[in-house]
């Protein structure tokens, strides 16, 4: 967890354009296409898929770049979570 909050430093600093997705505890589950973005994250969870597919889904979206955010399993569609941001 170290190393990752100082590569998300380095990164922030760097004058690349990036996204920083941080998935609470990962499941081997199918996904369900809904999501929820938090800042302060109790114990939860979410699907490899709906990370994977929210990934793909922010490559896309400026209001994601040059954003770090948390992700959990939620009622929003990713898009629309996304959009909130």
């Amino acid at each position: 967890m170290v190393a990752k909050h100082h590569a998300d430093k380095i990164l922030e600093q760097s004058g690349l354009i990036y996204t920083i997705i941080r998935p609470e505890g990962l499941l081997n589950e199918p996904g369900t296409g809904k999501v929820s973005i938090a800042e302060d994250l109790e114990a939860a969870s979410i699907p490899r898929e709906d990370v994977a597919q929210t990934i793909i889904t922010a490559l896309t979206m400026e209001n994601t770049f040059n954003r770090s955010f948390d992700l959990v399993s939620g009622e929003n569609l990713i898009s629309d979570a996304l959009n909130k941001i």
